[in-house]
């Protein structure tokens, strides 16, 4: 029998390819839990085999096209940009993701008990040599955030806001209480005589609705638009002749656009920065007198503003 050394390497070569584990992409849930405040399994409602009302499981994903099945079925799948909802009798408790070109995940426990009506989210995560190569988008979920900040450029002073999220709408209210002072306006009466002098503050109070778009996983950039009331109110100086009834307060409305800026540094936790301009829309007749007196009180109501500050999901 003849020896042939290159037949028995690539031999060799085969037996250790074959022995090697193969490796490729995997698919991971990062995280599963319950959440309360979103009422799509109450309002769009799914019944099972059983005419019983199922609940709904939110997977938060880069792409649509994973296959998912749970050890009781599935009624009902909805794929949406970044969202894969399904509708799953309640008491399931595993469930199986498959995707063309991974390795499935099979069998996966859920950690949570899945009550009817109840609703879900879940991350998907795709794993690539034990390197995570797709992280989820931020979830579109249903959240309440608080915010506390300091406005600058018009009126200038702290501010706070409480808001609620639903699928990345925003609704917000705030306020500012204005910190800087207007120019010295002084009032005369018909003879020459001074009557009074005022230095005028502003307060804000403000309602806004917005929609966040993700960019990645830790900017979301926010679009807001919203009305605007602006109190003026005058102090005397002192020194000077005072009369507290005289051309004391005044008030506008504004109509307001902004695009925030936000990036995540917690769990729960987004510092922001936050352009905006407000257009002047009403004001009582005592404020336009302000504004055509001194173009600080008119930029109250009309101009440029910037809000920088911090916001606290719950």
């Amino acid at each position: 029998m003849k020896y042939h050394p290159i037949g028995n390497v690539t031999f060799l070569w085969l037996l250790l390819l074959a022995c090697l584990p193969a490796r490729g992409q995997e698919i991971s849930i990062t995280k599963f839990e319950q959440n309360p405040f979103n009422l799509e399994a109450r309002s769009e409602p799914r019944l099972d085999g059983n005419k019983e009302e199922c609940a709904l499981i939110r997977f938060m994903v880069r792409r649509n096209d994973f296959e998912i099945d749970g050890n009781l079925g599935v009624v009902e799948t909805i794929r949406e940009t970044g969202i894969i909802k399904v509708y799953v009798p309640h008491g399931t408790k595993k469930l199986t993701i498959r995707c063309q070109g991974m390795y499935p995940l099979e069998d996966y426990r859920i950690p949570v008990r899945i009550e009817k009506r109840g609703a879900y989210d879940a991350w998907i995560e795709i794993v690539d040599n034990n390197e995570t190569v797709s992280a989820p988008i931020e979830p579109a979920g249903s959240h309440l955030f608080m915010g506390v900040g300091f406005n600058a450029l018009s009126i200038m002073g702290p501010s706070v806001c409480i808001g609620a999220e639903l699928n990345r709408h925003i609704v917000e209210a705030s306020y500012v209480y204005g910190l800087n002072k207007s120019d010295a306006l002084y009032y005369y009466s018909t003879d020459g005589e001074l009557q009074t002098a005022r230095e005028y503050k502003a307060m804000r109070t403000q309602l806004r609705y917005g929609y966040g778009f993700p960019i990645g996983n830790v900017v979301t950039l926010t679009p807001l638009v919203g009305a605007r009331y602006n109190f003026v109110k005058g102090h005397p100086i002192d020194g000077i002749a005072k009369d507290n009834a005289y051309k004391e307060q005044g008030w506008s409305i504004s109509a307001n656009g902004a695009l925030r800026l936000s990036a995540k540094i917690g769990k729960s936790v987004r510092l922001h920065l936050t352009p905006e301009y407000d257009i002047l829309v009403h004001e009582s007749s005592m404020c336009k007198t302000f504004n055509e007196s001194d173009s600080k009180i008119k930029s109250w109501s009309q101009g440029f503003n910037l809000n920088i500050g911090v916001l606290i999901y719950f």
